[in-house]
């Protein structure tokens, strides 16, 4: 049986691995005094789903939100504001509001994110497509 694997990254990043191989980034902060050194560079990126675009969740001026959205084949799932954003930087994201759910197909694992009553996507969300899909059971 295939394994999910959960990283935490330092203050509030997370780093999901699917068992499918799919790598969603969750609020990295590569100046994060306590940040997992081995995730300084990051090796793949299959989904960028920030919560919010505080310097301690994307980087100083969203300098690690913006990496880790120009690796080839990411995915970026955001708030509508965000990816507006990010868009007029070339980056092209999905933005959700309140209620929305995205569907994406990362690595040949597909999963849902819904987002938070504020508009937020929401990584417990993502913890439980995965670990559905680990099971097997989805």
């Amino acid at each position: 049986m295939a394994n999910l694997s959960i990283t935490r990254l330092g203050h509030g990043g997370v780093l999901y691995r699917s068992p499918g191989d799919a790598w969603i980034w969750v609020d990295r902060w590569s100046g994060s005094p306590n940040h997992a050194k081995a995730y300084l560079a990051p090796e793949k990126v299959s989904v960028v789903a920030p919560t919010h675009c505080h310097f301690d969740h994307v980087g100083d001026d969203c300098a690690d939100l913006v990496e880790l959205a120009r690796f080839d084949g990411a995915a970026v799932i955001g708030s509508h504001e965000m990816c507006v954003w990010l868009g007029g930087r070339g980056i092209e994201a999905t933005g959700m509001n309140k209620g929305g759910t995205v569907e994406t197909a990362a690595s040949a694992s597909p999963w849902s994110m819904p987002t938070t009553p504020v508009g937020q996507p929401s990584a417990r969300v993502v913890i439980r497509s995965l670990a559905t899909s680990a099971l097997g059971a989805g």
